[in-house]
């Protein structure tokens, strides 16, 4: 269930709820490399304009980038 803002009472009141299913299409495993302190943990998600995605890991400081078959691609940017 969703939950909406505070601001949109009115809209939320005229507005049904409907049941969303949702599926899982894939997943990815990402091993711990040998510079990493723990285990990942990814907080953030983004898609760059060529398709790859953009992945933070906040327990290593790191950002990692994967491509469309969500394969690591080249050495991880480690956050100071």
């Amino acid at each position: 269930m969703f939950t909406f803002s505070e601001g949109n009472k009115e809209d939320n009141l005229c507005s049904p709820i409907k049941p969303v299913t949702l599926k899982l299409l894939v997943s990815v495993d990402l091993p711990k490399t040998g510079d990493d302190d723990k285990e990942s943990l990814l907080t953030g998600l983004d898609f760059m304009p060529d398709g790859r995605l953009e992945a933070v890991d906040s327990i290593n400081n790191k950002c990692i980038i994967l491509n469309e078959r969500l394969h690591r691609q080249g050495t991880s940017y480690k956050f100071k």
